[in-house]
Order: structure tokens, then C-alpha cells, then sequence
């Protein structure tokens, strides 16, 4: 007598014909013999193929966005690095936006003896330096007179220069005083006459914090020097240096050109602030 399990392989292999016939003539179309065995082997191998047909087209297109959940993880990490970069940037602009109002001020001749302390923000504030130069004030000032020491003629001299009178300043430019300084006329500058298209020349070695282009006094370069030394060049036609590069006491920076108000004719307007002071050119210059 067969078995339960023979009885079920013989159910599986007995062989079925299924035909297609005309409804009305009764006549054979198509006809396939087949048995439950291969039934049961197309429905799965059909399924197998759709869910794979299934899974390549939810990984492979866009469709994955619409299932919940499934890209939260990605979604998440996407928002928080978007929102450390906003945040990064936002300091960064204020920080910039600081920095640009401080050297508007000293371009534009508003800063006085009264908000003197507004200069030294000009080395603090992120300026786009050289790779190689930092952007503190301490570190800055540290570096120049590094600077100075690698230079074999001043390398008995740097060691000492810890105010404005232990530096060796040059003139700027060659030429007469017309305006002298007079912090009680809000001047904290000397205007200098020169020849046409005059050099100017760095009175010592710095690294540049501004260079740039105005409409009241044209071209102008801003210096920060050792010492905790700023000197402030304006009404120049031409600038040879941009911000963040390096200079040496008595390089060629600028051309002094013809945008002054107060005189006619080519100009230099000088400034020299030490320690975040405004102070008199002619009593460490001699023009």
C-alpha cells in the first residue's frame, strides 16, 4: 500500500492538460500539459523575479523617496552638516562685516583721537591673509618680527623694537608737507605734495591688511607693521601690493596720484597709528 508522501509526489507529477477552446465552435486554440510540480515551480521562480524586479527599481530610481522612513538617516545627516555650515558662515560674515566697516572708517577719515580703538580691530577681524601668514594680532606681530630677524641686516636690531621710536621708519614718499597733522581739526594725517606719479614706499616691513579702491581717496593700502604699528596710505592713482602680501621697509607699494581735496595736484595723505592710537607722523618722520 503507497504512502502519504508517494501519494503526493504521484498528486504532483500526474500530468493535467489545459486547452483553450472557441466558445462557439468548440474548436482547440492553444493547449499546455503541465502538472502541480510545475505550477509551483513557475509561481515561485515568477516571484523571485518580480520582488528582484521590485528591489532594483525602488534602489535605482527616485521611487525610494516616497517610501516612509527610508532615507531619514541620509536626511538627517544632509540637515545637520547644512546647518553647521550656515552657522560657520553667519560668523564669518559678521566677523568680515566688522572687519570692512573698521577699514571704511579709516579710509573715510572717521576715526579720531575719541574711537581710536576701533584700529586695532583691523589685525583681530579674518582678514584673507597669505597661507602662510596668521591672522592674530599676537601672532602676526610675532611673525614680522620673525621676519625681521631672518633678514641679515636688521637681525641686531629686531630684539628691541617693542614701541614705534625703537623702529627704523623711512618717509613714505618724497615731497612737502601741505596739511599737517591736528587731531583738534579731526586731521589725524599729513598731506604731502609730490612730483607726478611719485613713488611710495613702505616706512617699514608689515604685511598688508587692505588694498583697495575708493571713491573719496582713491587707492589705498593699509600696513601693519611690528610693534603693534599701522601706517595708512591714500590718495594713491596705483597699488602694487594686495592684501595679505608681504613688504619690505622702503619697497615700491604705490603711485601717488591727484584725488585729494584739500590741495591740488599729485598727494600722498599719510597716517601712522602705534598701539591703536593716532599719532604724529612728523615727530618719527623727516620729510
Amino acid at each position: 500500500m503507497p504512502s502519504r508522501k508517494q501519494k503526493l509526489v504521484k498528486q504532483l507529477k500526474t500530468k493535467y492538460k489545459l486547452v483553450v477552446l472557441n466558445h462557439d465552435t468548440f474548436e482547440e486554440n492553444i493547449s499546455f500539459t503541465l502538472n502541480l510540480l510545475n505550477v509551483f515551480v513557475g509561481v515561485g521562480v515568477g516571484s523571485m523575479v518580480l520582488m528582484f524586479l521590485s528591489a532594483c527599481l525602488i534602489i535605482f530610481t527616485p521611487l525610494k523617496e516616497y517610501i516612509p522612513g527610508y532615507a531619514d538617516v541620509s536626511l538627517k545627516k544632509n540637515v545637520a552638516e547644512a546647518a553647521m555650515k550656515a552657522d560657520s558662515l553667519e560668523q564669518m560674515f559678521r566677523s568680515q562685516q566688522k572687519y570692512l566697516e573698521n577699514v571704511k572708517n579709516v579710509i573715510d577719515g572717521k576715526v579720531g583721537s575719541s574711537n581710536a580703538d576701533s584700529i586695532p580691530q583691523l589685525a583681530k577681524s579674518a582678514v584673507d591673509l597669505d597661507k602662510k601668514y596668521p591672522n592674530d594680532v599676537d601672532d602676526l606681530r610675532d611673525f614680522i618680527e620673525g621676519e625681521e630677524k631672518n633678514n641679515v641686516e636688521g637681525m641686531k636690531k629686531v630684539s628691541s623694537k617693542y614701541s614705534i621710536a625703537d623702529l627704523q621708519l623711512v618717509k613714505p614718499v618724497e615731497g612737502k608737507v601741505m596739511v599737517s597733522y591736528d587731531l583738534k581739526s579731526n586731521k589725524a594725517y599729513e598731506v604731502i605734495a609730490t612730483g607726478p606719479k611719485a613713488e611710495v614706499k613702505s616706512v617699514a616691513n608689515g604685511i598688508v591688511l587692505y588694498s583697495g579702491l575708493t571713491t573719496e581717496t582713491g587707492y589705498v593700502l593699509i600696513i601693519q607693521h611690528a610693534a603693534n604699528v599701522i601706517s595708512i596710505y591714500k590718495n594713491c592713482s596705483a597699488v602694487f601690493k594686495k592684501t595679505g602680501n608681504y613688504v619690505n621697509v622702503g619697497e615700491l607699494i604705490a603711485i601717488t596720484g591727484n584725488n585729494g581735496k584739500e590741495i591740488n595736484g599729485p598727494q600722498l595723505a599719510f597716517e601712522l597709528w602705534s598701539d591703536g592710537v593716532s599719532v604724529n607722523p612728523a615727530e618719527h618722520l623727516k620729510f
